[in-house]
């Protein structure tokens, strides 16, 4: 997620009656993923050309058995393409004034997941540090395992009027959660 005004395309803040009010939009995936997508998609495709023939008559063929088989096939070749397109348009906006936070979570630019939040306060949010395995190569204390440290992840939450914690990113670096946490809380 973005951390300060200078991301333009990423940040908008709006000037209103009620106050400031700021959307920040979740990064998309890098380029070399879209590589990656390509060739999945490729394969998928040559898939599809290589077992058209048999799979069309299995899917006339008398088996009832293989007949739905023949159809779980297919099906798998026209859903795995489109799920795995819809990772590269998910998009997660933050948007709140005040104390108040709205979560969209949209997929191909609709939006398929709202959440309307009412915080303690305008800076009611919490860093937290978690560590989901023990940490065997900083127990062992070696030099040469160092590199191998389980540093654990950070989650940022929006802590609600009720004092429930709601879980607005993750990222392993708390930095970056640490200025998205200052960033949202000065609006």
């Amino acid at each position: 997620m973005p951390t300060g005004e200078d991301e333009i395309d990423r940040v908008e803040v709006i000037e209103s009656e009620q106050g400031k009010l700021v959307h920040v939009k979740s990064y998309g995936l890098p380029l070399i993923f879209w590589g990656y997508l390509l060739a999945i998609l490729s394969v998928i495709f040559i898939m599809g050309v290589a077992i058209y023939d048999p799979l069309t008559k299995v899917m006339a063929g008398e088996d009832e058995l293989n007949r739905i088989l023949g159809y779980v096939v297919l099906t798998t070749l026209f859903l795995t393409p489109i799920v795995l397109i819809s990772f590269f348009f998910y998009e997660k906006i933050i948007s709140k004034n005040g104390d108040q936070l709205l979560i969209t979570h949209r997929l191909f630019w609709l939006p398929v997941l709202k959440r309307k939040l009412k915080l303690k306060s305008s800076d009611a949010f919490t860093l937290e540090h978690f560590l989901d395995s023990p940490n065997m190569a900083r127990m062992q204390n070696q030099p040469d395992m160092k590199g191998f440290a389980n540093k654990g992840y950070f989650e940022l939450f929006a802590i609600l009027e009720n004092e429930k914690l709601v879980r607005i990113d993750r990222s392993s670096q708390r930095y970056e959660l640490g200025k998205l946490k200052d960033f949202l809380s000065k609006y």
